[in-house]
């Protein structure tokens, strides 16, 4: 007669434990996924974030180094700045990227943009900047103090 202390594990638990185990490495796959999709989306927004910014300041940063006149017909869309220097730099965005037309004196990295508008008001320029992933930067340069009449 056998002794049940020398028994094996059957077939049925053995296919029960490659079951149980092939779920638990699934879940974990799955979960593992996630957070590396999670963190390359986040990773993105930040980005889109950052460049915003820099966009942003270097728009800025252009004004007050001294702005004769900003066109007005142009605006929302197109920020057109004569410099005293009679320089004409225009901001558009043009195949989905925000440019500087190539005459900013302060470096200027072109950004990938869904929506940018310029307001002038009340002696100051409103930007907004909306990036792809839909993060909107907006700034106020005042220039009552820069244009001079």
């Amino acid at each position: 007669m056998k002794n049940k202390k020398n028994r094996g594990a059957t077939l049925t638990e053995l296919i029960i434990c490659i079951a149980i185990l092939a779920t638990v490495m699934s879940i974990a796959g799955a979960a593992l996924f996630d957070a590396f999709h999670s963190y390359a989306i986040t990773t993105k927004i930040q980005e889109d974030e950052y460049n915003l910014r820099m966009a942003a300041l270097s728009i800025s940063r252009q004004i007050r180094h001294g702005v004769k006149d900003v066109k007005k017909d142009l605006l929302p869309d197109i920020l057109e700045l004569t410099m005293y220097d009679d320089t004409i730099i225009k901001y558009e965005v043009i195949d989905g990227r925000l440019t500087d037309g190539g005459n900013s004196t302060v470096p200027f990295v072109e950004v990938n943009l869904s929506e940018f508008t310029a307001k002038l008001e009340a002696g100051r320029i409103i930007l907004a900047l909306t990036g792809e992933h839909g993060m909107t930067v907006t700034m106020t340069v005042a220039i009552d103090r820069i244009i001079r009449s």
